[in-house]
């Protein structure tokens, strides 16, 4: 009895080692498969307009961290971050590119000027202010207001990579873009189509940049009603959340001068709300971090390099919550190149679908014509952006967008274009006053106006008025002959009336009015954004009155009739105050008795500048001639020198000859701006030389290089450049001079 329980007791002790071994393996083994599934992790952007920099700063943390980030939604700047990180761009690259771009660029429709239209710089340089006023149905309206955001979609699309079929989750990193639906106020979660598109309409700024329709939604900043998508970053399948709240601080008085910072103030006000709501919903397990981001506000984009570390400290600050997430290095490193190896290379476009339904009296088939290469390929990337810079360059679309998507298992390249709202036919004005110590008062008012698109190939009919001082009127009917707009031909009216003006010495002795009216007809090549060649003839007449003089001067009349030749390049990036970029501009005329002149000659000029600059100083070199190369020149058309930059310290028109030659080395430097009124103040200086040769008044003095010189204060202003100057000649004469619009 006794051998027999102690043997039971043993089997029971057997029984019981046996289970808890048991037991111990379940465990392990439930402790192995837990330690395998790591939970999964979600990163929470948050808009804050420039705040967003901030972002950056995290990321780069994150990363030194080896913390693994599975799904990321993000809100405004938020949405920019997390999709460039998501599409696979590291934090380092990210932050260079930020700081590069031009934001107040991106944030104008206007495409850089290198990128406009020949006529649109000519206009440029004639003067013309950059403000069209649109003109439907005979009557002239205003532009909205808020900005189409073509140089934004453009931006956004250099920060991502084409997820494939287009699905978000098909990244490397999941991702989703949050929205508000301007007609419902609801929230909108965007998993699909075109991640640019879907970033720009997440920031989409009320009042200053204009909604974005996206499957029939109009949508605006999803600010509005997400700022901080907790909830969205879970319904990804998030386990635990790491949320990045820039916050949303009221701007001050003095940061409320413009339409951008009112409507951002508007969007703080109408986010903090939502904010609390997303807050609310962190559990422990999550990270909140709140970058310490006083003494900047939205509108601080040129801040980069000073915001970015905010996010980095912020980030650092929370090392003890943010440790408990960290992956061994060889798991980090697994783990990232298992998502970057969902990077792929998009094959190039078998097709390309042009959508015009919305184009009233532009061409459809000019806008696709304009988009393929020459050859009749589709472009790739590169070329892409280049072509549809240049089509929006000539002003005819308010918008060009473009992505690609499977169709039919194809992959195609969709274009969506609009006219722009303030019409087909624009009107552009421009105003010249300038005074100087002599008391010469001078005023010119400019009006442009351009009916567009009179048939399928976009013939214009270019009219433009000038009243004051020098009037005159000119209408061209500039038609293209093929869908680009190569070639074409251009006839045109013309008629002027300018002051020429005697001088022997530093004494006025006449004062002429030459008027000349006729009729032209050229033929030429526009190479786009880079120029044009027009080759044409020309006949009219001239006459010269003396107005002011004693009787010797007598009136003259003439008939003119040529042939000419007019060349233009233009690849300034601005032409009141270049920085960088040429200009050359030439006219070859022989005037022909055969043709009906009065007489015989050749004359050519040119005109030749380059522009350097580095940070906020430039130099602006030039070189300027004209000569007659047979026969003598008639009145209409002799030379004239004297004014700012043209031998300054002379009198405006002061120098008057059958040939000249003038150079001249313009230094400025921009020390400051001041928003919505000038792009750039200055302080500047000139060197010039030059003379007028074969002077009509035979100064006898005028026979060799005379020598100039100026100081200035400037600013490049939306009227044109304004300029306070002090003029001086080698011959001692001095001038002051007080004016607005190009020299």
């Amino acid at each position: 009895m006794a051998g027999r329980t102690a043997h039971n007791r043993r089997g029971g002790r057997a029984l019981v080692a046996i289970a808890l071994l048991a037991w111990v393996a379940w465990c392990g083994g439930a402790w192995a498969d837990e330690t395998a599934r790591r939970p999964k992790i979600g990163l929470v952007l948050s808009g804050g307009g420039a705040l967003g920099l901030a972002h950056v700063g995290v990321l780069r943390v994150l990363e030194e961290m080896r913390i693994p980030v599975d799904c990321i939604a993000g809100t405004s700047m938020g949405s920019i971050v997390g999709a460039a990180y998501a599409s696979g761009m590291t934090p380092d690259e990210m932050e260079r590119r930020l700081r590069e771009i031009d934001w107040e660029r991106v944030f104008r429709d206007a495409p850089p000027r290198s990128e406009q239209s020949v006529l649109r710089k000519q206009l440029d340089a004639a003067g013309l202010w950059g403000i069209e006023f649109g003109v439907s149905r005979g009557l002239p309206f205003l532009p909205k207001g808020a900005i189409a955001g073509q140089q934004l979609l453009a931006t956004l699309r250099s920060f991502v990579q084409e997820p494939p079929g287009g699905d978000f989750d098909r990244l490397p990193i999941p991702f989703r873009a949050v929205a508000t639906d301007i007609e419902t106020g609801e929230m909108v979660v965007l998993s699909k189509g075109d991640l640019a598109r879907a970033m720009r309409a997440s920031m989409s700024v009320p009042g200053i940049i204009s909604p974005e329709e996206i499957d029939g939604r109009i949508l605006l900043d999803g600010g509005l009603v997400r700022n901080v998508p907790v909830d969205v970053v879970r319904a990804m399948g998030a386990e635990i959340v790491i949320v990045v709240n820039l916050g949303s601080p009221l701007l001050k008085r003095d940061e409320l001068g413009s339409v951008l910072g009112v409507s951002v103030q508007m969007i703080h006000i109408l986010t903090m709300q939502n904010v609390r709501r997303s807050l609310a919903e962190i559990t422990p397990r999550d990270v909140l971090l709140e970058p310490d981001l006083a003494g900047f506000s939205a509108v601080s984009f040129n801040q980069a390099q000073e915001i970015v570390p905010r996010g980095e400290a912020a980030a650092r600050s929370q090392l003890a919550a943010l440790s408990r997430l960290t992956l061994a290095p060889e798991a980090y490193e697994s783990f990232r190149l298992a998502q970057t190896a969902r990077l792929h290379t998009p094959a190039p476009a078998q097709r390309m679908i042009v959508d015009n339904s919305r184009l009233k009296k532009v061409n459809p088939a000019a806008v696709e014509a304009a988009i393929r290469m020459r050859d009749g390929r589709i472009p790739g990337d590169e070329e892409l952006d280049e072509n549809v810079a240049r089509l929006y360059g000539r002003g005819d679309l308010e918008r060009i967008d473009y992505f690609f998507a499977d169709r039919d298992g194809v992959r195609t390249l969709m274009v969506e274009t609009r006219e722009p709202p303030r019409g087909p036919d624009y009107l552009r004005a421009g105003l010249t006053l300038s005074t100087d110590s002599e008391g010469n008062g001078r005023f010119s008012l400019q009006l442009f106006y351009n009916r567009t698109w009179l048939n399928a190939l976009g013939g214009e009919w270019r009219n433009r008025l000038q009243v004051g001082f020098n009037p005159s009127i000119t209408s061209e009917l500039y038609q293209p002959l093929d869908l680009r707009g190569w070639l074409f031909v251009a006839p045109r009216f013309e008629a002027s009336e300018r002051v020429l003006d005697v001088y022997v010495g530093s004494n006025r002795i006449a004062q002429y009015q030459v008027r000349q009216a006729g009729v032209g007809f050229d033929v030429g090549a526009n190479f786009e954004k880079w120029g044009e060649v027009r080759a044409g003839v020309y006949r009219g007449t001239a006459s010269a009155t003396p107005s002011v003089a004693i009787p010797l001067f007598r009136s003259a009349e003439a008939d003119v009739a040529n042939l000419n030749v007019r060349a233009l390049y233009d690849q300034f990036d601005n032409i009141n105050f270049p920085t960088r970029g040429s200009r050359l501009a030439g006219t070859v005329i022989r005037s022909m008795e055969t043709l009906g002149a009065g007489t015989d000659y050749v004359r050519a000029d040119f005109d030749a500048s380059h522009a350097l600059g580095r940070r906020a100083d430039s130099v602006l070199l030039g070189v300027r001639g004209g000569k007659a190369f047979s026969g003598e020149l008639p009145f209409y058309d002799i030379y004239s020198l004297g004014g700012l930059f043209n031998l300054s310290g002379y009198p405006i028109g002061s120098l008057v000859g059958e040939s000249f030659l003038v150079g001249r080395a313009v230094y400025y430097h921009r020390f400051d701006r001041i928003p919505a009124l000038a792009d750039g103040l200055f302080w500047g200086a000139s060197i010039e030389g030059g003379n007028v040769f074969s002077q009509i008044a035979g100064d006898p003095d005028g026979r060799g290089l005379r020598f100039a010189g100026s100081l200035f204060l400037a600013a490049d202003t939306a009227l044109g450049p304004m300029y306070l100057a002090w003029g001086h000649a080698g011959t001692g004469q001095d001038a002051l001079y007080l004016m607005l619009g190009r020299p």
